[in-house]
């Protein structure tokens, strides 16, 4: 049985609760991401999607159900104290998290977690030193500001300061927003990097393509339900859930959808990468050759 990093027990959460001005954004969610998995999160905007990571993450507590990280479980009762337990093993990136950044230097800043959270000043340096190699900042940067780096840069300095908490599951609320494509990719490439060293990532995005390229997981979120949970291949196949829940398909689905819609055969299930369908063009071409 695989290991399981988060559980949400038909989870409510109600904002205000209990005022006048309650609005209710959760409703009875039961889910489950496994350990190791790298699970994409999409779903309208407004559906629930960054309240369920605040609830992963701690900052919020369940109206009602339970929220169990990594063995820690709250419930609407739960202490500060369990909150931050449940927060020790999570780290959150949050939208345009260089937002966040106030230091003068850029290790100065990736320090400041690990400082806060009661290392030593020299442990915290090794920490720090470490999630700035991670993603991809030597040295050099270190003593820099970090506010004379480049939005790629910047973010990537943020991201190192979550990484220097050691966290075990990852949760990145559109971390490419506001990137040029460059700065986009260097990101995504990073976090797949972090999910093949080990780490769970859980990544709310609108974008499709990275979807298809990135996660062997996606939920689907609307008016604060599941409304789907499996691959992204099982997904991108069912024309009818997509249009429920507003969601396009990949430029790769697209095509392939439109080949198969125009008599073209293809084999197998449908294509999540442009590489893909082109190796079953390329397959379908030498089989239609051979039979001439």
């Amino acid at each position: 049985m695989a290991l399981c990093t988060v559980k949400l027990n038909q989870v409510d959460f109600t904002y205000q609760f209990g005022t006048p001005f309650a609005h209710q954004a959760l409703f009875d969610l039961s889910l489950k991401i496994e350990h190791g998995s790298y699970t994409a999160v999409v779903g309208p905007t407004g559906s629930g999607k960054s309240t369920i990571m605040q609830l992963i993450d701690g900052l919020l507590r369940p109206t009602k159900g339970t929220v169990s990280v990594n063995g820690v479980t709250v419930s609407p009762s739960s202490s500060l104290r369990q909150l931050a337990a449940l927060r020790a093993t999570t780290g959150f990136v949050f939208q345009l998290p260089e937002k966040q950044l106030f230091a003068e230097t850029v290790i100065e800043d990736v320090m400041f977690g690990p400082l806060n959270n009661g290392q030593s000043a020299s442990a915290a340096r090794e920490n720090a030193c470490q999630a700035l190699q991670q993603v991809g900042l030597g040295k050099e940067f270190e003593q820099q500001s970090p506010f004379d780096l480049s939005g790629g840069q910047m973010r990537r300095v943020a991201i190192a300061g979550v990484l220097a908490m050691k966290p075990t599951l990852l949760i990145l609320d559109e971390p490419t927003a506001g990137l040029d494509s460059q700065g986009a990719r260097q990101i995504l490439e990073l976090v797949d990097r972090l999910h093949q060293q080990g780490t769970t990532i859980l990544l709310v995005t609108h974008h499709m393509e990275q979807v298809a390229t990135y996660a062997d997981q996606v939920v689907v979120i609307n008016h604060g339900r599941l409304a789907f949970q499996g691959t992204p291949r099982k997904l991108f196949a069912d024309r009818k859930l997509l249009a429920e829940n507003s969601l396009r398909w990949p430029a790769a689905v697209s095509f392939d959808h439109a080949l198969r819609d125009g008599g073209v055969h293809l084999p197998g299930p449908v294509s999540l990468s442009l590489d893909e369908l082109a190796d079953k063009l390329a397959t379908q071409l030498k089989g239609r050759d051979q039979d001439e």
